[in-house]
């Protein structure tokens, strides 16, 4: 799910359930939210990787949290990538609110800036490319029935903080994605097991080296979509709490400079 789907379905149900608490509630407690500051929000979504491009920043706004089409493309900004090399390029924007480049490549150890300028207002946010994450071995363990368990192994590095995302696909469809992170591993060989495979699965695994402040970015926003069926009050709470954007001006949204490398692997 992108992050306007989600996010747009996200408010417009945290609405409907500050109306509903509202009209129904029967205690005295006042529950004062400022509806205004859900609306008119910029969104900018930008990633640069060690892969071959082009890359896209995409730039929309949240207008009406009662309407259906509740986030719009945003069209006629500047956006510029350029590096702590002296490196810059203007994106062009080839459908609306999608601006994309031509020749620019990520290099990992390098810190990049992005500025977007949009009605008059100026957004920037910058981000250092990490070296790779990289997994020591991949292996498959049989568990019963012809159930298996996929063992992703990955050697930590000592004295360096890492943080990643791990995408799974199965013969060829998404099935789960898991984080990682060091914290407890100085130097030691962590295992990350996902389950139920059948023997002969094809299985292409992506793995993807954050920063730390991107990596706590998408485990707010897996909190927020793991809760997405909590009550009232819950969703409230989660409507206060966004994950923190890496983004200046209050705008919404993120900015990574991320290594990818993608491995394959058939269950045996």
């Amino acid at each position: 799910m992108s992050f306007n789907s989600l996010y747009g379905n996200f408010f417009r149900k945290t609405m409907i359930l500050i109306i509903t608490v509202v009209l129904s509630s029967c205690s005295e407690d006042i529950i004062d939210i400022d509806l205004a500051s859900f609306e008119k929000s910029i969104v900018i979504e930008g990633i640069i990787s060690n892969q071959q491009g082009p890359y896209t920043v995409r730039i929309s706004r949240i207008d009406n949290y009662f309407s259906d089409d509740i986030s719009h493309t945003v069209s006629d900004a500047t956006v510029i990538i350029s590096d702590n090399e002296g490196n810059s390029e203007s994106l062009t924007e080839t459908e609306p609110g999608n601006y994309v480049t031509s020749s620019f490549r990520g290099v990992p150890g390098r810190t990049y800036l992005l500025t977007v300028i949009s009605e008059g207002k100026e957004y920037r946010a910058s981000s250092k490319m990490p070296l790779p994450i990289e997994f020591s071995s991949i292996n498959s363990e049989y568990v019963i029935q012809n159930n298996y368990n996929l063992l992703l192994y990955i050697k930590d590095r000592k004295e360096i903080e890492e943080f990643g995302r791990i995408k799974i696909f199965k013969n060829g469809g998404y099935k789960n994605e898991k984080m990682f992170q060091d914290q407890y591993s100085e130097g030691d060989v962590v295992l990350i097991k996902e389950k139920n495979f059948s023997r002969f699965d094809q299985v292409t695994i992506e793995l993807i080296t954050l920063e730390k402040n991107i990596y706590r970015y998408f485990e707010d926003l897996k909190d927020i979509e793991e809760n997405k069926n909590s009550d009232a009050i819950e969703i409230i709470k989660l409507a206060s709490g966004n994950p923190k954007s890496n983004i200046t001006n209050n705008a919404l949204g993120y900015f990574s400079a991320q290594t990818y490398k993608q491995y394959s692997y058939v269950i045996k």
